[in-house]
């Protein structure tokens, strides 16, 4: 950064500016100072080749973990071997087998077929296969490994912060976030390990129970027993699991519910628009209008997964909300909500467990912030601290496919 622009910044009058144009100047110099503005000669090239190659290594670990995961497929030829799978996991998986050109059934990695097969196939022997390909990819002798790519990001990232002057990445990571610092992230893990660790070793015992119960006192639960033993024993303490209640949570409905309560609450409403253009034929685009008519965004839906298709939920931002001053131009945002749920097979519609709900309703909450957006600055985000309190709820949704 220029000696000039930095003393400019240094000698703004703060008390002459709104809130939003004082908050826009820290944002953005603030940015421009972990970005590497500050640095000078033989670092600042240094600082260039590091984020090149840490932005190529990350690229790769994507790139990587994506083909694995999309390469590997779990054939089944003899029907004995479905025993236990709801009617909806078989269904999807003759679909997937049909359209890989494959006898029987295909399993693969992705969320909507791995986690009914590892919570319901009666298998133990297909469940701990599954179970391994699924955590170990990346790891095998190939063109996909990542261990040497996880160690050079590692490293990389840093010699990027240490030329910034930050001790390691952690601290410059959570400098702008809501722990601010390792201590505060570590006091929360603790906090937490306490709290949870009876009821966890409670649950634990149980469980190992249930499956002693069944499979005799020598039975050792691992790993890829336990979401099928858990579901049997929540089944047997309470007489429900997620396919008794998939028939009530219907993707469709689910969509209207949770823009139907946007309307009641906010005023706003949705129209579909087949009129414009997605980037996949499974993409559908609505028009989003205020109580008064007012429109105020384009929202895109993306709900089910495919081939280079990250696994996940998020929201995603295509472009931003900003007003000019002088113009009065108001431009909206277009922003879209991405999932991974199993697609409809030609005998049912796509049908959810009841956490799906709150899996969109989660990132709807992000959506409808930035419809609401009446801001200045173009350059101006929705800039909020990481909450720990989302670590919680992303460990509860992110099974929830």
């Amino acid at each position: 950064m220029r000696r000039q622009q930095r003393n400019r910044y240094e000698l703004t009058d703060k008390n002459k500016l709104t809130p939003e144009q004082s908050k826009l100047l820290e944002d953005i110099y603030t940015g421009f100072v972990r970005n590497g503005a500050n640095l000078q000669g033989d670092a600042k090239e240094k600082y260039r080749s590091l984020c090149k190659e840490l932005s190529l290594l990350t690229l790769q670990f994507s790139e990587n973990a994506l083909k694995e995961t999309n390469d590997y497929q779990l054939v089944l030829t003899n029907k004995s071997q479905l025993s236990g799978l709801p009617e909806s996991a078989v269904d999807a998986a003759a679909e997937t087998a049909q359209e890989k050109g494959v006898k029987g059934w295909v399993f693969t990695l992705h969320a909507p077929s791995y986690s009914p097969f590892m919570t319901y196939a009666d298998n133990r022997d297909l469940r701990q296969e599954l179970y391994m390909a699924y955590n170990t990819k990346c790891t095998h002798d190939n063109a996909c490994n990542n261990l040497e790519i996880v160690k050079k990001i590692a490293n990389v990232r840093m010699e990027i912060v240490q030329l910034l002057g930050y001790d390691n990445f952690a601290e410059y990571n959570l400098k702008e976030r809501m722990a601010q610092n390792s201590d505060a992230v570590y006091k929360l893990l603790n906090q937490l390990l306490e709290a949870y660790t009876p009821a966890a070793q409670k649950e634990y015992a149980e469980v190992q129970a249930l499956a002693r119960s069944e499979e005799g006192e020598n039975f050792n639960l691992m790993p890829w027993d336990w979401s099928y033993y858990s579901q049997k024993l929540k089944d047997r303490k309470f007489n429900v699991n997620d396919e008794m209640l998939r028939p009530y949570f219907e993707l469709s409905k689910v969509k209207e519910g949770v823009f139907g309560l946007a309307s009641r609450l906010y005023g706003i409403t949705f129209k579909k628009n087949p009129d414009i253009p997605v980037y996949h034929k499974d993409v559908e685009a609505y028009e989003v209008f205020d109580k008064d008519g007012t429109y105020l965004a384009v929202l895109y839906t993306d709900f089910h997964p495919r081939a280079g298709k990250r696994s996940g939920a998020w929201m995603t931002s295509y472009k931003g909300q900003w007003r000019d001053e002088k113009s009065g131009e108001n431009s909206r945002p277009h922003v879209s909500i991405v999932m991974n749920f199993t697609k409809p097979t030609q005998n049912k519609p796509v049908s959810r467990q009841n956490t799906t709900l709150i899996v969109i309703a989660k990132n709807c909450r992000n959506v409808f912030r930035n419809f609401s957006l009446k801001r200045n600055q173009r350059t101006i985000g929705i800039q909020m601290f990481h909450r720990l309190s989302d670590m919680a709820a992303h460990n509860n949704s992110k099974n929830s496919v």
